[in-house]
């Protein structure tokens, strides 16, 4: 569920700077001679950079989510650990 909201969060706050040339190419053709065949081809690649800023959106809030589990697990680790050696003395 975490991960879930930081992917959302990520995906909204993350900027769109992705520039393939693929989309680029797309993007002048289309300016050029702006028909139907090459707004679809615009289209498909628009959907492209979507499908490219979703993957990078799920990786960083994979990574942030794992480290922050790790910190938590290391603390509440230190913590018990702590706290077990002060109850045998």
């Amino acid at each position: 569920m975490v991960y879930l909201l930081l992917l959302a969060l990520f995906y909204v706050l993350l900027p769109n700077l992705i520039h393939r040339r693929e989309f680029d190419r797309a993007f002048v053709l289309w300016r050029k001679d702006p028909t139907q065949q090459n707004e679809v081809l615009l289209r498909v690649q628009q959907r492209k950079n979507v499908i490219v800023k979703l993957e990078i959106s799920g990786v960083v809030a994979l990574v942030l989510w794992t480290a922050s589990l790790a910190c938590y697990r290391i603390i509440r680790h230190v913590q018990v650990g702590a706290s077990g050696l002060t109850a045998k003395r």
